[in-house]
């Protein structure tokens, strides 16, 4: 039987990191595909520090990266200005991929996966959205320029080519179908995941960390974590369980 491959595409991705890009290509490879990850030259070295690397291609757990150079603005993280890789056609097409998973649904490089669609009619994309109205079109250039605009509007020249949508959250999901005006039909719920560990590293590191911390072994322990920006209301979450 043939061996399945598949290209995700996500516009930043971070060596050493555990985001939902290195998740899914993981998961990919363990399921007995070949997985190419295809992203830009920028890496984030921490929460806020994110450096340029060289661009080229490289093996990491399994899978193959490449990266590509921007051809026109945006420096992550901020998204001030719409991302453009350059090569995208190019790599998709030495490489054919039996599925595309776009990881994100405002991009202007899905013209070019658009494109590649078009010439290869067999493969399969799905794109993902994790924009919401948290975390974008929060001013008039964001809200109109960029995403009314640009970003609907190939989008939904992309549409006819879109197996199906994700959407990691009920704000990504409104974003899709009440902002993007995308068919709810074609819309679906991704819970983000992760792997869970055997049952004796677990209890071996459940009990590790109890011992060092001190805490009870029929004590209840709740787990708050991410970004801990005032947007999250940290405070407010803490308060609301003591």
């Amino acid at each position: 039987m043939k061996q399945k491959k598949i290209a995700i595409i996500c516009y930043s991705y971070s060596d050493g990191f555990a985001y939902m890009e290195q998740k899914m290509a993981k998961s990919f490879v363990e399921l007995g595909m070949e997985v190419l990850v295809i992203c830009s030259t920028a890496n984030r070295i921490d929460s806020k520090k994110v450096v340029h690397v060289n661009k080229g291609e490289y093996e990491s757990n399994g899978y193959r990266i490449c990266r590509l150079p921007f051809i026109s603005g945006g420096h992550l993280p901020d998204h001030k200005m719409p991302i453009i890789l350059k090569g995208m056609y190019a790599r998709l097409d030495t490489y054919e991929p039996d599925i595309i998973y776009h990881m994100s649904c405002s991009a202007i490089n899905l013209l070019s996966v658009r494109k590649y669609m078009k010439n290869h009619p067999r493969t399969e994309l799905f794109v993902d959205n994790h924009a919401s109205m948290a975390n974008s079109a929060n001013n008039f250039f964001s809200k109109v320029i960029q995403h009314k605009i640009i970003y609907k509007t190939i989008l939904h020249r992309s549409d006819k080519y879109i197996k199906k949508y994700f959407y990691v959250g009920q704000g990504e999901k409104s974003f899709l179908e009440d902002f993007y005006n995308v068919d709810k039909k074609k819309c679906f719920f991704f819970s983000l995941g992760d792997f869970a560990p055997d049952d004796i590293t677990y209890k071996m590191a459940r009990n590790e960390i109890r011992k060092a911390d001190d805490i009870g072994d029929d004590q209840i322990v709740i787990t708050y974590s991410g970004k801990f920006t005032k947007r999250k209301k940290t405070i407010e979450i803490i308060q609301s369980i003591i």
